[in-house]
């Protein structure tokens, strides 16, 4: 079904994500038991679209940082170890044929809302680089139910490829009515974070700011990002086993995958 140079993308993506799974735990050791720990016995309530909110991974990458500057506790992975704790549940790599990521990349969606990405199929998802239209490494996105304002975001992550620093977080506020509008509440959260206060577990509740030319660039930077995501998420996409091509995505697991898994996307309907 796929070619050998998807395989070895496949490959590449597997041995990307063991080096980042590697400097998480190198530089935070106990993280993943932590944050088991706050599934096992949640302190607060979350929906069942959340895998767990990032206010669990911002306790364990702002651990013992209490008495330092917001300026450095910002630059703290925090949604990368977010990213890479949900995508343990899968292991799963998603390879999409490049007809149709063209297409995708191509498109410029609706207002994505939250009911349009509920039905990714893993907690975390990761398109792998490989394609020239498409950012560096590859691309991962979750989902996020923010602890503080309970607002729900699809968390973007541009991956370069050079460790957890190069690894850019996009949030995309699902409940605001354009792109634009809701990446413009990111630039506003970002900034008001990093506006000299001190670090805490959630983030300001930042909403209907005002957009300008950074967000529009943004805006088309992204686009296509959640045009591929989207397709991700229906019920009716074409995702398929690579290597058993008759299986099909099931339910997201609850507990942590042992096995990588390959999933072929849009092979079966290309033209």
């Amino acid at each position: 079904m796929i070619a050998p140079a998807d395989k070895a993308v496949a490959r590449d993506a597997f041995r990307h994500a063991d080096a980042l799974e590697r400097e998480v735990l190198r530089r935070f050791p106990d993280a993943w038991r932590q944050l088991d720990a706050w599934r096992q016995q949640p302190p607060v309530v979350w929906p069942q679209w959340c895998l767990l909110p990032m206010a669990a991974s911002t306790a364990v990458a702002l651990a013992g940082r209490s008495s330092v500057g917001f300026g450095v506790a910002a630059r703290a992975p925090v949604a990368q170890v977010a990213a890479l704790y949900a995508w343990r549940y899968s292991r799963a790599v998603y390879l999409v044929e490049p007809g149709l990521l063209h297409r995708l990349l191509s498109t410029v969606p609706d207002a994505l809302t939250l009911d349009d990405v509920t039905g990714l199929p893993s907690w975390c998802v990761y398109v792998p680089g490989g394609h020239p239209e498409f950012p560096g490494q590859g691309l991962w996105a979750h989902l996020e139910h923010d602890a503080k304002t309970g607002r729900p975001e699809l968390r973007l992550l541009l991956d370069a490829g050079d460790g957890l620093e190069a690894m850019l977080p996009i949030p995309v506020y699902l409940d605001r009515p354009s792109l634009t509008e809701a990446l413009a509440d990111f630039r506003a959260t970002a900034l008001a974070t990093t506006d000299g206060q001190r670090p805490t577990l959630d983030g300001p509740d930042v909403r209907g700011a005002a957009g300008d030319a950074t967000v529009a660039n943004l805006a088309d930077r992204v686009d296509g990002l959640l045009a591929v995501i989207a397709y991700l998420a229906r019920p009716e996409a074409d995702i398929v086993d690579a290597i058993r091509p008759g299986a099909r995505p099931g339910p997201r697991r609850t507990r942590i995958a042992r096995d990588r898994q390959v999933w072929a996307v849009g092979y079966n309907t290309r033209t």
